[in-house]
């Protein structure tokens, strides 16, 4: 590369063992159309994010059951939901995410279909591509649902 100068530095310590914070079992397990679930997310988090409060963030509840998810906001400027017919394995389960983290994963992932694996709803979630080709996997935390 012309005119372009590369500086590096070399760090010393202990490095995060990131393995032993990334779950290796699973409670729901769903398969889905990266798409659909992103551009439902999307639509869904408009709501979130147009709070009266502006300071304050609604989390996306997302309620896992046979066959079937439904994503949905409410707050007081309104509230939205949709539901994705896909693939299911495991319990039903209601979890809340903020829709930004979890839709910073879907955006990164380029596979068509993924997994979405769940603990429970406080433990964190795993997305990952089907294809076993692919090396990486998006941890994203959940967030306490008040009712």
């Amino acid at each position: 590369m012309e005119n372009c100068k590369i500086v590096t530095r070399l760090l010393e310590g202990e490095f995060l063992d990131y393995e032993k914070v990334i779950p290796k079992t699973w409670e729901t397990k769903v398969r889905a159309n990266k798409r659909e679930l992103q551009e439902s997310f999307e639509r869904v988090s408009l709501i979130s994010m147009s709070s009266i409060e502006k300071e304050r963030k609604y989390p996306v509840k997302v309620d896992i059951e046979i066959g079937k998810i439904v994503i949905s906001c409410k707050n007081q400027a309104g509230d939205a939901k949709e539901e994705i017919l896909l693939t299911t394995e495991g319990k039903n389960l209601e979890v809340g995410f903020n829709p930004k983290y979890f839709l910073d994963a879907l955006k990164a992932i380029d596979d068509e279909e993924i997994f979405i694996e769940f603990g429970s709803s406080l433990s964190p979630s795993i997305i990952k591509s089907v294809d076993n080709n692919s090396n990486y996997v998006y941890m994203i935390l959940p967030i306490r649902i008040q009712e």
